[in-house]
């Protein structure tokens, strides 16, 4: 269901088939995240917020668990090869933004966003 949902949400937005794949895809790695991570494998509830801007698509995605070790939001060194633990290094590859919010009182909210045009507008100097 989600991925129906972000999928529509991107075509929404105007990106072409394979961005859309693609930010399809950096959520479907970060809900599995949760699930593996967060939940330890069991069901746990994941609310999906998918915000449509001029310029970009932003997808949050929050969970209610522990709260992740910052220090371990990171990917695997990708000279060890082995089956998963590419989700991370996948959403930023896919994604202009990933960002975790730990601020919250419970749980974690994971930003991810796409810009229309490549990575986030520059400031411009006025002359």
């Amino acid at each position: 269901m989600m991925r129906a949902v972000i999928g529509e949400a991107v075509e929404v937005s105007g990106f072409d088939q394979r961005t859309a794949k693609d930010v399809v895809l950096a959520a479907s790695e970060a809900a599995s995240n949760i699930i593996s991570h967060c939940y330890r494998g069991r069901c746990g509830p994941i609310t999906l917020r998918c915000i449509l801007h001029a310029d970009r698509l932003e997808i949050r995605l929050r969970d209610f668990g522990p709260k992740p070790d910052p220090g371990k939001l990171r990917s695997r060194d990708l000279d060890d090869v082995r089956p998963g633990g590419l989700g991370i290094h996948i959403m930023h590859e896919t994604m202009d933004e990933v960002d975790y919010d730990l601020s919250l009182d419970t749980g974690t909210e994971l930003k991810l966003v796409k810009y229309k045009q490549q990575g986030p507008p520059q400031a411009h100097e006025d002359s």
